[in-house]
């Protein structure tokens, strides 16, 4: 609690004894009240000031720095280590671009397309171009497929009322080899093929080459069929 003016008048200030602010109005009356902490002074000392008047504000800074003496004695502030000199850097050569990095990659060199009426018309007893418009006049669409330079064939779709004269032979339509077999048969123009060839040939001639025919005469799987349509 504050000294009351009875007690500073009465018994005196003690050592850091707070003092009414009131009292402070006064400060020539009472000389021995701190303006700033508002205790009184009184003589006593500190260590810097020995036997001489201290107050609470005055002995608080000097423990403020005694206090910070002692921490620098033992609290090493933390310092960036030294840099050492950096040696300077040689000279570093312009970065080399990869040999083919942003560069245009020439296209190889297209070989001219293979004519193939010149493969069939090379070959032995081909079919000659006046035999080729017959049959188209006769078919309309004609085709050739070749299986490599020597084994070539001249083949025209299937229509669609020898499809329906397939469908009609039941045993016909459960044997895929059958079916196939009759399909060839009926739709190669050249060269001439019986069951005697057709067993002669290799294995894969028969299935390849009725499923080209029946591309040909519009079988088309579905996916294909329905991306080839398109909304108008």
């Amino acid at each position: 609690m504050p000294k009351t003016l009875d007690v500073v008048i009465g018994k005196g200030l003690n050592k850091g004894d707070t003092i009414d602010p009131e009292l402070l109005a006064e400060p020539e009356k009472y000389g021995n009240i701190c303006p700033k902490c508002h205790t009184a002074i009184v003589q006593g000392g500190t260590e810097r000031n020995p036997g001489g008047p201290v107050c609470e504000c005055s002995r608080a800074a000097e423990d403020a720095e005694r206090i910070a003496a002692l921490r620098a004695q033992f609290v090493v502030p933390p310092q960036a280590a030294p840099m050492a000199a950096e040696a300077p850097r040689a000279a570093q050569p312009p970065p080399v671009a990869p040999r083919y990095q942003n560069a245009p990659v020439a296209a190889p060199e297209a070989s001219p397309p293979a004519d193939l009426k010149s493969m069939l018309f090379a070959l032995k007893n081909a079919p000659s171009q006046a035999q080729i418009d017959a049959w188209k006049r006769e078919w309309g669409n004609v085709y050739m497929f070749a299986f490599d330079v020597k084994d070539i064939v001249v083949w025209r779709p299937l229509r669609n009322a020898e499809w329906k004269q397939f469908q009609s032979q039941e045993v016909l339509m459960q044997d895929q080899n059958k079916l196939q077999e009759h399909v060839v048969l009926r739709c190669v123009l050249w060269p001439q093929l019986g069951p005697i060839e057709i067993n002669l040939c290799r294995a894969g001639f028969v299935p390849t080459l009725a499923n080209v025919i029946m591309q040909g005469s519009y079988f088309l799987p579905p996916e294909l069929a329905i991306n080839l349509t398109v909304e108008l």
